[in-house]
């Protein structure tokens, strides 16, 4: 009997055939029809990216035009950053919550684009059946090491992932049916017998020989009682007190595990990606809600003399003007792996993920005006400041709110003709000194080497003074 996987070869080559791009695309196809079910499920574009040799940006760009035909499905998984096991998965933004609560952590926590919200891509069921669809089918093992773990998540000092740790440590991976009972007989270290649902036995004190009977229930989502045993021998009862079957893990842990990731495409870096707009752009979150984000830098620029230019050259002709100046500054804003939140008038706001991308734009966003009116009749005046803020929802558009961004369009307010104004919290990243300093010295040799100039200035509607730098465009 054969053992191919069954895919919709007709549909696949006619949605493949929509994806130019060269040698990728010929890696996405031997993937889509000869690889395992684990490969095309919730698959991470930097993972890929390493594993077929595509430059990160590209693979990212690849899953997103792939899914906007059909041939990937995007999933937005909430990851408990606890326990490492994925909480929740989403078809859109706009499911998402601001709190999640994990069941096996047994609390709630807050949500936030950076970290709890990680962008990964399942092959698309009209194109291949795989059997993650159905998680209740799945081997015990196979739930808790390719679907309930987050793969993308290493143990520090251990120079390993977590899915290694937890199957090295396993003392139990079962599925309980209802009212049912799981027996092993375990040798106790100092540490902990933890797992999911949650379950702990904290080992300590002095070892001994004498074998020690526990009886651990499951009631609602937690075993209980979490007993304190001394190392040694011991034979742990597990019972299902619920009236559903469930996934059962135990693993010993000799340390309180923190984490470290390995690259993964975050919430926040997709929703900077010109590429999502492109392609995905209808995704928004829920009207009325908000999903934070720990870190995000915001660039806010004015057309300075636009007014009198309507004057000089009449309404039609400044409006076209106008409008070439905001199609000069999108490219260059997508260029730098940024997007533009929105203009009003000829102002601009734009959204980075990273703030030395968001200097490297403004700085070349200035040399857009050649050929814009008369010279030195029009200049930009622009302002950085990054932290953080909310993803909402208004007019159907993704766009920012909170003092961050309150921030950013007061110091951009701050600027005079032809300066980029930049906060402290945009200035303090060594890839940003850098890149003001290489600017400062091409505009103004020598100058590199001077203190960059800057004051404390109070904010309208700002608690605290603010620190800016000013640098001429």
């Amino acid at each position: 009997m054969s053992t191919e996987p069954p895919i919709n070869s007709d549909l696949l080559e006619a949605r493949l055939d929509k994806l130019s791009g060269g040698p990728a695309i010929e890696r996405i196809r031997a993937r889509l029809q000869g690889a395992d079910d684990r490969r095309l499920f919730r698959v991470n574009p930097y993972t890929f990216a390493a594993e077929e040799g595509v430059a990160p940006e590209r693979a990212v760009e690849l899953f997103l035009r792939a899914a906007a035909l059909g041939l990937f499905r995007a999933e937005w998984l909430l990851v408990c950053r606890g326990c490492g096991e994925y909480v929740l998965t989403h078809a859109g933004l706009r499911d998402l919550e601001a709190v999640v609560h994990c069941v096996t952590c047994a609390r709630s926590r807050d949500a936030n684009l950076d970290e709890s919200v990680e962008v990964a891509f399942t092959v698309h069921p009209d194109i291949r059946q795989i059997r993650y669809a159905n998680p209740a089918s799945l081997t015990p093992e196979d739930y808790f090491t390719s679907y309930a773990l987050c793969p993308s998540i290493l143990v520090r000092g251990e120079g390993r992932s977590l899915v290694e740790h937890v199957r090295l440590g396993a003392k139990v991976m079962t599925r309980l049916a209802a009212g049912a009972s799981h027996t092993f007989d375990v040798e106790l270290e100092v540490g902990w017998i933890v797992g999911s649902p949650r379950m702990m036995i904290t080992v300590e004190g002095e070892p001994t020989s004498e074998l020690r009977e526990v009886t651990l229930r499951l009631e609602g989502t937690a075993f209980t009682p979490r007993p304190k045993l001394a190392p040694g021998p011991a034979r742990v009862t597990l019972v299902n007190g619920t009236d559903r079957d469930t996934f059962v893990l135990s693993y010993f842990t000799p340390i309180v595990t923190y984490f470290d990731y390995l690259p993964f495409l975050s919430g926040q870096r997709l929703l900077n990606s010109p590429e999502f707009r492109r392609h995905l752009g209808t995704e928004v979150v829920r009207p009325g809600s908000a999903i934070p984000t720990r870190d995000n830098t915001l660039l806010f620029s004015d057309l300075r003399g636009s007014t009198a230019l309507y004057d000089h050259v009449g309404d039609v002709a400044a409006f076209e003007l106008v409008s070439t100046h905001l199609e000069r500054l999108a490219r260059v804003i997508t260029r730098h792996s940024g997007v533009v939140v929105k203009t009003i008038g000829d102002a601009v706001m734009a959204s980075f993920t990273r703030p030395v991308d968001a200097v490297r734009a403004a700085f070349e966003m200035g040399g857009e005006l050649q050929g814009l009116g008369d010279e030195g009749q029009l200049a930009l005046k622009i302002g950085i400041h990054r932290g953080p803020c909310l993803v909402v929802n208004v007019r159907d558009e993704i766009d920012y709110f909170g003092q961050t961004v309150n921030i950013a369009a007061r110091v951009q307010g701050l600027a005079k003709s032809g300066e980029v104004c930049l906060t402290d919290a945009v200035l303090e990243g060594a890839e940003v000194a850098q890149v003001v300093a290489e600017h400062r010295q091409a505009a103004h040799p020598g100058s590199a080497a001077s203190p960059l100039p800057s004051e404390s200035v109070g904010l309208r509607g700002v608690g605290t003074p603010c620190v800016v730098h000013r640098l001429g465009g």
